[in-house]
This record gives structure tokens, sequence and C-alpha cells, in this order.
């Protein structure tokens, strides 16, 4: 489907914790047909954390290491982007959010 800017949708979802990681993979997944929506996960570690888990994790046992991108991969005709980062500064008026990186800072606003 040939979409224009006008068209587009894109939605930034920030933490890749339980709510969401599951949020990127269930808007990716629900409009993989459409090709519309571009989704951005900002977490500022590359590994999901499961929670439930860290008991074990405080017996010295092993956990799955479960890579964000390597989840996400496939969800849609474009998979959710991660970026590494802490969101900062935000500006609902604005719709705009910072991220803070180890590399140069990262900005994200809606395409106009």
């Amino acid at each position: 489907m040939n979409t224009t800017a006008a068209q587009r949708h894109e939605v930034l979802v920030l933490g890749a914790g339980y709510a969401g990681l599951s949020a990127a993979i269930q808007l990716a997944a629900r409009t993989r047909k459409r090709g519309n929506l571009r989704v951005t996960l900002v977490n500022p570690y590359d590994t999901f954390t499961e929670r439930l888990r860290l008991h074990m994790t405080a017996t010295g046992q092993q956990t799955a290491r479960m890579n964000i991108p390597e989840l996400l991969d496939g969800t849609g005709p474009v998979s959710p982007r991660t970026v590494p980062a802490n969101a900062t500064s935000p500006s609902a008026s604005s719709r705009r959010w910072r991220a803070v990186t180890s590399t140069p800072s990262w900005s994200w606003s809606p395409r106009t």
C-alpha cells in the first residue's frame, strides 16, 4: 500500500518492560498490512529484564538473555526501531521527547 506522509502514523513507546514491549509488538503486528505505522521503542538497555525471574538471578541461577531487537524482528513490515536511551524532557504541547544516549543526543518528534 502506498501511503502519503499525511497518512502515516508514528508511535513512540517509552520503556521495554512487559507493557512497553507488548505494546510495540502488538502495534507492529496489528498494523502490518496497512504499512502506515512506524513504532520506535526507547529503552536504556537492549535486553529485556524478566522481572518474574529476578529471584532466580538473586540466587545465582542463569536465566535466558532476551535481546529486544531480536524479539521485535519480524513483527511487521518494518519492525519497531529501538533506541538505547533514557527518555527525558517531555513536551506534550510540542509532542517532542529528548533521549540521552551514550552517543550524541537523539530527539524524536512526529513527522509533519
